[in-house]
């Protein structure tokens, strides 16, 4: 690893140790009205840090293998040891692209500097990172949002897709990925920064090279998660949710809805 790209891993790693155990933000979960929600939040913390770690580990070379130890304790199945490994890549390399594609992306948008607050290439990646996590969380508190692992699949494939063919995301289809994973904007810096990749490497050789392997884990960590929701959804271990008003229903076959939040409540 070359000694600068190293020493800007190492300081991204003590940033992350700080951000990821504080996601989602304080002042979102201070929104949770009922247990279900404060649950919710509870998960998504949980995911936030073992990745957190996962990449600290990456980035500092030290640490071992902390989704394998996870495994290994019987905390993650097999499944998701292998889809968490392939999100460390994911994030690992997306950072490179980062800094591959920062002077690019500073002098672009210099003429609106309002526009694009951010210093340092970690500070694009942890806002990055901070929206996925928020993101997650916030869909409890929409007035109403479904979950259905369909559209979720189609989601994975419109991404698989468009990397695939070096196009990105219309904006038409932009609404439309949003619309299925129940995000309007929160995401909006990993889709512009994906966008700049693409433009950036049909000129730069390195770049070009680097997105290449970027989406082949891209795609293969897509039909891991997919495979993982099949055989969830085959084996009745995965249930269609909906939040509605703060209530948490479960969506049971034959229409029939459970309000999860209401039996948290009083039992």
């Amino acid at each position: 690893m070359d000694k600068q790209v190293k020493q800007n891993k190492q300081a991204l790693a003590k940033n992350l140790n700080q951000l990821m155990p504080t996601l989602p933000s304080e002042h979102l979960k201070n929104l949770a009205k009922n247990i279900a929600q404060v649950f919710h939040g509870q998960l998504v913390q949980e995911d936030a840090q073992l990745l957190g770690e996962c990449l600290i580990a990456r980035f500092t070379r030290r640490g071992g293998n902390p989704a394998r130890r996870y495994w290994k304790e019987g905390r993650i199945s097999a499944a998701e040891y292998l889809e968490l490994n392939s999100q460390v890549d994911i994030w690992d390399m997306f950072y490179d692209l980062i800094q591959l594609a920062w002077d690019d992306m500073k002098r672009v948008n210099s003429v609106a500097p309002q526009k694009f607050p951010f210093e340092q290439e970690q500070d694009l990646f942890l806002k990055v990172l901070a929206d996925k996590y928020n993101t997650q969380f916030c869909v409890c508190l929409r007035q109403y949002y479904k979950y259905s692992p369909a559209k979720v699949e189609k989601a994975r494939k419109m991404i698989r897709s468009a990397f695939s063919q070096n196009k990105g995301l219309t904006h038409e289809q932009q609404q439309e990925f949003y619309k299925l994973i129940g995000d309007e904007s929160e995401n909006v810096w990993f889709v512009y920064a994906s966008q700049f990749f693409i433009d950036l490497a049909k000129v730069d050789p390195v770049v070009a090279k680097k997105l290449e392997e970027f989406k082949k884990i891209l795609v293969e960590s897509s039909k891991l998660a997919s495979q993982q929701a099949t055989h969830k959804r085959k084996s009745g271990d995965s249930l269609t949710h909906a939040w509605h008003d703060d209530q948490l229903l479960i969506i049971q076959s034959g229409s029939r809805t459970l309000n999860f939040s209401s039996l948290l409540t009083y039992s």
